[in-house]
C-alpha cells in the first residue's frame, strides 16, 4: 500500500490543475477581442489599439499601449497586467527617466485611459521569443474589483527594415 500514496498526491494535484484551468476558462469574446473571465459584467470596460511594441535595443522591456474606456457606471481601477508565457510585467509612469510602477491606473466613469508615449503611461514587460513583429500575444488586465479581461495585442517593432527606428503606430494615426 506505500506505493499508493504519492499516487494520491499526484491525482489531487491533476485535480486541483484541471479545477483552476475550469474556473479560469474564458466565457466568450466580446466586440472588442477581450475575453472575459467568469462571473465578470461584459458592459464594464471595452479595450481598443491593443499593441506591443518590441523595444530598439535588445534586452530592453517592450512596451504595450491601449485604450481603456470604463463604459459603467462607477470609476475603475487597473490593478495588474500580465502578459501570458513572459516574466515580469509592470504598469509603468514613463514620464520620468527611470519608469516608476503605477501601483494602479483609475479610470474614471464614462472616461477612456489611453496608455501611449503622449500620455506618458504604458505596460512594460519582459517576453520571449515567440513575441515576433507581426504575431499575437495576449494580455491579462485585472481590474479593483477583480475582474480579469484577456487581451489580444498586435505586436509591432520600433525598429523597422533597414534599421530604421519608427514611432509606434495606431489605428487612428492618433498617438
Amino acid at each position: 500500500m506505500k506505493w499508493l500514496n504519492p499516487w494520491i498526491g499526484v491525482a489531487l494535484l491533476v485535480l486541483a490543475a484541471i479545477g483552476t484551468f475550469l474556473f479560469l476558462w474564458p466565457l466568450g469574446t466580446p466586440e472588442n477581442g477581450a475575453t472575459r473571465y467568469p462571473g465578470n459584467d461584459p458592459s464594464r470596460v471595452t479595450v481598443q489599439d491593443a499593441r506591443l511594441i518590441l523595444p530598439a535595443q535588445a534586452g530592453a522591456p517592450a512596451t504595450i499601449y491601449l485604450d481603456i474606456s470604463n463604459v459603467s457606471s462607477e470609476g475603475i481601477y487597473v490593478t495588474e497586467a500580465a502578459l501570458a508565457n513572459a516574466g515580469a510585467t509592470m504598469i509603468a509612469n514613463l514620464q520620468t527617466p527611470n519608469a516608476n510602477e503605477a501601483a494602479s491606473l483609475h479610470i474614471p466613469q464614462g472616461q477612456t485611459l489611453r496608455l501611449s508615449p503622449a500620455t506618458g503611461y504604458g505596460i512594460l514587460t519582459e517576453y520571449n521569443s515567440s513575441i515576433v513583429p507581426g504575431a499575437t500575444a495576449m494580455l491579462l488586465l485585472k481590474f479593483d474589483d477583480g475582474e480579469i479581461i484577456e487581451v489580444p495585442l498586435t505586436v509591432q517593432s520600433l525598429v523597422q527594415e533597414g534599421g530604421q527606428i519608427v514611432p509606434p503606430s495606431r489605428a487612428d494615426a492618433g498617438t
